[in-house]
């Protein structure tokens, strides 16, 4: 906006160096013009602290005529009944119960809590990337009770700096050579874990952050 009106030839003066400053929020003589030219029946303040909702209550009923005010805490649900031929009564509009919203989301088609959104891992996923790894292999024991391994093992990505792939080259050496070391009676949910643990250290001694990691490993048996 500043550099359309520049644009015009407009002078722009702005800033605390100037000593210019504005609240972006209107002042009491503001809110009372607003309540009396409105002149509300009852009167609900929104969007603020709750110390403030009940001065601008007072406000209303005190110096502008309001017969009626309410204030609501976040998460109490008021109700507004409808009566049939006949003008609103202050008594049909009540604060029936109370939610926990402060972990509450709601979005375009998904209302729920904060933990049933997900909405930590989306963050994470956003921030930080995720890595998935695949890991299809099979083992076969001799009598020295040492295991041959084949294996494949592919890794995708996303948001995620490679460089080039090597991070990729990089990480499949760290998991081939777990699968190398491994015990041979070692459960596939065990060999998981070491897994991760070993991605998730060898990626941020490379990267300095830590994506989400997922580790799918599916073994075949001979």
């Amino acid at each position: 906006m500043l550099n359309r009106l520049s644009n015009y030839g407009c002078k722009i003066v702005y800033g605390s160096s100037e000593k210019l400053h504005t609240s972006g929020h209107g002042y009491i003589e503001e809110l009372k013009e607003l309540i009396r030219i409105v002149k509300p029946l009852y009167f609900l303040p929104v969007h603020g602290e709750l110390f403030s909702l009940y001065a601008h209550s007072q406000l209303a009923l005190k110096e502008c005529g309001v017969k009626g005010t309410i204030n609501l805490r976040n998460g109490q649900i008021l109700i507004i009944e409808s009566v049939p031929d006949c003008m609103l009564s202050w008594n049909v509009i009540n604060i029936k119960g109370e939610i926990n919203i402060k972990s509450f989301f709601c979005g375009e088609y998904l209302i729920g809590s904060f933990e049933n959104a997900s909405i930590k891992e989306k963050t994470g996923v956003f921030k930080d990337g995720v890595l998935i790894i695949s890991v299809d292999f099979s083992r076969k024991i001799n009598a020295s009770n040492v295991a041959n391994i084949n294996s494949t093992i592919r890794i995708t990505s996303k948001g995620i700096w490679i460089d080039r792939g090597i991070l990729y080259k990089i990480l499949k050496k760290v998991l081939y050579n777990i699968l190398k070391k491994i015990n041979p009676n070692s459960s596939v949910i065990t060999i998981e874990q070491i897994m991760k643990k070993s991605v998730e250290y060898t990626f941020f001694k490379l990267n300095y952050s830590l994506p989400n990691i997922i580790i799918s490993l599916n073994e075949y048996r001979i």
